[in-house]
């Protein structure tokens, strides 16, 4: 008989900034060490720095990169800022006809244009992290695998700060067949290997990097070398769901989140959905899961505007929720999250 799961995780608020956004618009949070927040409008590039006590501290625009003179630029949405508070942001661009560039912008405390970074080689980054020796973590493909110039398929791709590769792992979801023989067309598995690596996330805590693999329900550990610490396949947060990535399934749940929590146990946020005359219905949840990917225990999240985001070096995580009805109020709301 499969183990009982607990009948819920006792989530504790600690205390709450109220956000604010002109355009009800909040793309990501980065929290540093010291609790400053960063928040990224995308629509506008504009970011947004709090204090840990929701003070507003900063607001400046994206603006005064060299390479804008270049072609248009493509940003991620997704900053990392580092523990001096250099905000950090990758944009792709073409610099010329069939050529393609990718950078990391640095932007410094006082929300000026720093520096640009090169990635050699590129990659298609689709989410970034940094150490705290300023390495950065890339998760993305790498478009040598599909032109034929290498053999393996690696996600993560960990860069010196001067931008240069020092290694790459998280080998891509077996059973995929990416590429057509002898051509650089991608095979029938690119649509889902492109879906894993845009919902998926690459984490570094507690001198741990953590990649999600959203479509697969899979969270992998590595060390700073790359070398592997953990593969698990996480169990759905609704009973009696399967891990199948079919989007015509049913019934399917939907890996939004996986946070790493102390003792080797992690956080997971979801959607299930159902079929339902036609149209799909959903319903979120969250999971705690030991090492194993069992679920320990769940919960539902009743309110459609809330969400989690981040997890901090001390295994406390960050909730975001909807303040008003406008949708140009957040609360970020610091919580602790037990096991009984």
């Amino acid at each position: 008989m499969p183990a009982a799961v607990a009948a819920g995780p006792a989530i504790r608020e600690l205390g709450k900034v109220t956000l604010s956004s002109s355009s009800g618009q909040i793309s990501d949070i980065s929290v540093t060490p010291a609790g400053d927040i960063y928040v990224l409008d995308a629509n506008s590039l504009v970011i947004t720095h709090f204090s840990a006590t929701g003070a507003l501290q900063n607001q400046f625009p994206i603006s005064g990169v060299p390479e804008s003179s270049q072609g248009h630029l493509y940003f991620h949405p997704e900053i990392t800022v580092d523990q001096n508070r250099n905000v950090y942001i990758a944009a792709t661009w073409r610099p010329a006809p069939r050529q393609t560039s990718t950078a990391l912008f640095v932007f410094d405390s006082n929300g000026h244009y720093a520096r640009t970074i090169p990635l050699i080689p590129r990659i298609e980054v689709r989410h970034l992290a940094i150490d705290k020796d300023g390495n950065f973590y890339a998760l993305g493909v790498d478009p040598d695998f599909f032109k034929w110039k290498a053999n393996l398929c690696l996600l993560v791709h960990k860069y010196g700060p001067d931008g240069k590769r020092l290694t790459a792992f998280s080998a891509c979801p077996p059973n995929l067949i990416l590429r057509q023989p002898n051509s650089a067309v991608p095979g029938p598995g690119f649509d889902t290997l492109n879906k894993e690596t845009s919902l998926g996330k690459v984490s570094v805590i507690g001198g741990v990097v953590y990649n999600e693999l959203a479509v697969s329900h899979r969270v992998r550990a590595f060390d700073l070398s790359g070398k592997q610490l953990l593969d698990t396949v996480l169990e759905p947060a609704a009973a009696g769901v399967t891990n199948s990535p079919d989007p015509t399934a049913s019934s399917l749940d939907i890996l939004r989140r996986v946070l790493p929590l102390p003792n080797n146990r992690f956080l997971s946020e979801w959607v299930h959905t159902e079929k339902s005359g036609g149209a799909r219905q959903n319903a979120r949840s969250i999971a705690i899961h030991d090492s194993s990917g069992r679920k320990l225990t769940t919960a539902t999240i009743p309110d459609p505007g809330t969400a989690i985001v981040l997890a901090d070096e001390t295994g406390l995580c960050y909730m975001l929720r909807k303040k008003d009805v406008t949708g140009h109020a957040f609360d970020l709301v610091r919580v602790s999250i037990d096991v009984n």
